[in-house]
C-alpha cells in the first residue's frame, strides 16, 4: 500500500523538456556546435543534463559550466512557457484529500519556488528538497532517506515517482518503491523491476488497487 509519495519535478510533474532541450540546443549552437534536439533529449533522459554536458565537453571542449550564465538566460526565457503535466494538480489534490502526503525531491535549485508558482503546483507538498538543500545528487539516496526519517515514513509504503533511470536507482538505493512516469511517445531507456505509468492519474488507480 502507498501511504506517501515523493515526486521528481522536471519531466514528471512539469513538462520541462520542452524548455531544457531547446535551451541546450540554442546554447551549443551559439558556441558553434549543431546538435539535434532528439539526440539531446535521449542523452538527458539516459542520465542528466550534467552528464550530457560533460560528455560534450570531453568531445568538443565546450563547457556548459563556463557558459552557465548564458544557458540560464536562455532557459529562463524558454521557461515562461512551462506547463504542468496533464492531471498533475488534480492528482496532488486527490492524494491530499485521501490523506496521502506528497513530498518533492528535485535537482532544480533556486528556481524551484517560482516554477511551482508559475505552473500552479505551489502549496501541494509537505516538504520540498532541492539542489540547495545540500544533499548528494541522485542516485545517492540521502535526500529520500532524510524525508523518510524526518516524516517517519514507512519505506514499504512510500514511493518515488520520476521519469529517469536516475530516479529509479535513487528509489532503489533508499529502499522504497520506484514508479517510472513514461508518457506516450517518450523514450525511456530504463531497466529494472519498476512499475510504469503513462499518465499521472494512473497513480491514483494504483493506490486504490493497493488498498
Amino acid at each position: 500500500m502507498i501511504r506517501a509519495v515523493i515526486w521528481d519535478l522536471d519531466g514528471t510533474l512539469i513538462d520541462s523538456y520542452r524548455c531544457i532541450v531547446p535551451s541546450l540546443r540554442q546554447f551549443y549552437e551559439e558556441q558553434g556546435l549543431a546538435l539535434e534536439e532528439k539526440d539531446i533529449r535521449s542523452a538527458v533522459l539516459r542520465g542528466s543534463v550534467r552528464e550530457f554536458a560533460e560528455a560534450v565537453r570531453q568531445q568538443t571542449g565546450i563547457s556548459l559550466d563556463a557558459g552557465m550564465g548564458r544557458y540560464r538566460e536562455i532557459r529562463t526565457e524558454q521557461e515562461q512557457a512551462l506547463a504542468p503535466m496533464p492531471g498533475a494538480r488534480a492528482v496532488l489534490d486527490a492524494l491530499a484529500a485521501a490523506g496521502v502526503p506528497s513530498f518533492l525531491y528535485t535537482h532544480r535549485g533556486e528556481t524551484t519556488a517560482a516554477v511551482l508558482e508559475r505552473t500552479g503546483l505551489a502549496g501541494t507538498f509537505r516538504e520540498i528538497v532541492t539542489a540547495e538543500s545540500g544533499f548528494p545528487r541522485k542516485p545517492a539516496p540521502d535526500a529520500l532517506l532524510y524525508l523518510i526519517r524526518r516524516h517517519s515514513l514507512s519505506p514499504a509504503e512510500t514511493c518515488y515517482v520520476g521519469d529517469r533511470q536516475l530516479d529509479m536507482d535513487c528509489a532503489g538505493a533508499a529502499g522504497i518503491r520506484g514508479i517510472l512516469f513514461a508518457p506516450p511517445g517518450s523514450e525511456h531507456p530504463v531497466s529494472g523491476p519498476y512499475a510504469r505509468i503513462s499518465d499521472l492519474r494512473e497513480l491514483l488507480a494504483r493506490i486504490e488497487k493497493d488498498k
